[in-house]
């Protein structure tokens, strides 16, 4: 099978994202993502069927949930709101710095 790009030479790195309520989730990793928040509400806004779907399974206000978690994940990294991300640190590795903009 054909594809429209070539396959990459480079070694791909993995993150896992954050999950709801972020119980059990032990980030290594975060994105200052304060300046961008509005735009993050307005985007996680228009998956209308996903908020539907969440309030089915008893999440409640998932806007709120979704504001109220990344405003802790930027308490525990310094920062009014944060994206948080634990980097897949399987072998080959292939790198010793992080791949995500830095929040200092």
């Amino acid at each position: 099978i054909k594809t429209k790009n070539p396959p990459t030479k480079k070694i791909a790195h993995l993150y896992y994202f954050d999950i709801p309520g972020g119980l059990g989730f032990e980030p290594d990793e975060f994105v200052d993502i304060s300046d961008v928040i509005d735009q993050k509400e307005k985007a996680f806004l228009m998956h209308k069927s996903q908020m539907e779907w969440m309030s089915t399974i008893g999440v409640g206000d998932f806007k709120r949930n979704m504001l109220v978690q990344t405003a802790f994940r930027g308490l525990q990294c310094g920062v009014q709101y944060a994206e948080a991300f634990i980097s897949v640190n399987t072998y080959p590795r292939g790198r010793t710095h992080s791949l995500l903009p830095q929040y200092l």
